[in-house]
């Protein structure tokens, strides 16, 4: 995906091709948000929309997927895509709960 699409330029540099990730989170069924570079910002929309009973969807610019829920007084990181950010994710919601990540 391209800078403009995401809209703003990246604030980390990663991976060879030099290109930083950036992400939008929405919720299930929903409209995506603005874009963020940051992993802390996303997986505090993620939680928002978690905790509140709802699946939120964080994508990122690299292509990966991650679904959020909270089940049972903890939150699960189902990742979709090759990329290590949905561990990540979920090591930041397990600051503010129980975390299970699934298929990783």
């Amino acid at each position: 995906m391209s800078a403009v699409v995401w809209g703003q330029p990246a604030l980390f540099v990663v991976g060879a091709g030099g290109e930083g990730l950036r992400f939008r989170v929405r919720a299930e069924g929903g409209e995506f948000g603005p874009v963020v570079s940051s992993l802390v910002l996303a997986a505090a929309q993620a939680r928002a929309i978690a905790v509140a009973g709802g699946t939120a969807v964080v994508a990122s610019s690299a292509g990966t997927v991650a679904s959020v829920r909270w089940v049972d007084g903890r939150f699960v990181v189902v990742p979709w895509g090759p990329e290590s950010w949905p561990s990540r994710c979920g090591r930041l919601l397990s600051e503010h709960g129980h975390e299970e990540v699934q298929g990783c």
